[in-house]
């Protein structure tokens, strides 16, 4: 399966961030060059980051630069929020299996909370996410990882007050 143009724009937007800082050539590297700087990624999140194997783009949008090299890990189930992974022990075991450049987060897309107002989905509030964020933040600082959250779009036609949340 090809991924969609949205899904590899979203994985060079999270490869952007994750070499932000680190000396990153548009290049092709050629075997002759220096060993490159390794950088270890742990994704947590759900479809979002499996459906077009996000970890598989990140490390061939690396791959393809002069700078370091990405190598992933995922920890993904479909419709799981973020506070779903904080419980679970296989994700703690991730965090802990070895020493983190950085974590990417990505919540559920409606924070595992919809409801529907004249046919339409709404989200009653990002208060969980926050929580959860706060915890794997804490994680990441005592791991000595960076942290990064990557932000759904809301839904076509969605409430202002969605949008916000």
């Amino acid at each position: 399966m090809r991924p969609t143009i949205a899904s590899a724009g979203v994985a060079f937007a999270i490869a952007s961030a994750l070499l932000a800082g680190e000396p990153v050539a548009a290049v092709a590297r050629t075997d002759r060059q220096a060993p490159r700087r390794e950088l270890h990624v742990l994704l947590i999140g759900n479809s979002y980051l499996y459906y077009n194997n996000t970890p598989r783009l990140l490390e061939a949008i690396a791959d393809s630069t002069a700078g370091p090299t990405l190598h992933t890990e995922l920890v993904a189930h479909g419709g799981w929020t973020l506070a779903d992974h904080w419980d679970d022990d296989a994700t703690r075991a991730a965090l802990d299996s070895r020493r983190w450049d950085w974590i990417v987060l990505n919540e559920q897309s409606t924070f595992g909370d919809t409801y529907f107002v004249d046919g339409q989905p709404r989200v009653h509030s990002s208060a969980a996410f926050e929580n959860s964020v706060a915890k794997f933040a804490g994680a990441a600082r005592e791991r000595g990882a960076r942290l990064a959250v990557v932000a759904h779009w809301p839904t076509r036609g969605a409430p202002v007050r969605d949008r916000a949340a």
